[in-house]
């Protein structure tokens, strides 16, 4: 008999979290039961596309909410990226900085972590980061 066996499990859930924690159940051996709403999954419950960053970009809808943000690169020149998506009107977010390279902060990191000089020159030597 497996762990969860003779348990029974019924599934209101209705975003991917709840789904996968079924999954995970039944794979230990619980019955789950997967009650749905009527009309079926798309009845009531908030979703959108996925895109790629492109398709991103170039949303209507990210436009029409200045989610869209120009920005400059210090390696890669001029980039849009997509900017916070809370809005407040007495502050509103915008995006200073594009985000660092990878690996650009490691050092700063490694040294507010306790790390010596020497240390994280070591590390780089061994080549662990």
């Amino acid at each position: 008999m497996m762990a969860l066996g003779g348990l029974r499990v019924l599934d209101r859930t209705h975003v991917l979290p709840g789904a996968f924690c079924s999954m995970l159940l039944a794979d230990m051996g619980a019955d789950v039961i997967r009650i749905e709403p009527p009309g079926g999954e798309a009845a009531g419950i908030p979703a959108g596309p996925i895109y790629t960053v492109p398709e991103a970009l170039a949303d209507p809808h990210a436009q029409a909410r200045g989610m869209v943000q120009d920005l400059v690169h210090p390696e890669l020149g001029a980039l849009k990226s997509l900017g916070n998506p809370v809005k407040m009107s007495a502050t509103p977010p915008r995006l200073r900085t594009p985000a660092p390279a990878r690996g650009a902060d490691t050092d700063a990191i490694l040294r507010d972590l306790g790390y010596a000089d020497a240390e994280v020159a070591a590390l780089r030597a061994a080549r662990v980061v």
